[in-house]
């Protein structure tokens, strides 16, 4: 089992030189019962692949600062995503 150390560096080299970028967008609730839940399921439905309406939602619905933004998040290289702060919350993605 097990790679050498040579493996194990060419890994952390590859990750650190990863620049790819990601952009994220999402909808949070700071709940997480039933009814949160069939909101988000009725909200991604209605979404479906629509960013516009993405927007539109995350405008009037989520409850992060980013709202304001329509839920955009901006840009990310790998590991750099902001980890998630609220322990009991819903979020939606795009």
């Amino acid at each position: 089992g097990g790679g050498s150390p040579f493996d194990a560096l060419k890994g952390s080299f590859e990750r650190l030189t990863d620049f790819r970028v990601a952009r994220a967008s999402h909808i949070l609730i700071k709940a997480f019962d039933d009814e949160a839940v069939a909101e988000m399921v009725a909200w991604k439905d209605e979404i479906g692949t629509s960013e516009e309406r993405f927007a539109e939602l995350a405008r009037t619905k989520s409850q992060c600062p980013s709202r304001i933004r329509g839920g955009d998040l901006g840009f990310f290289t790998r590991g750099k995503m902001v980890k998630d702060e609220i322990p009991h919350a819903l979020r939606y993605s795009m």
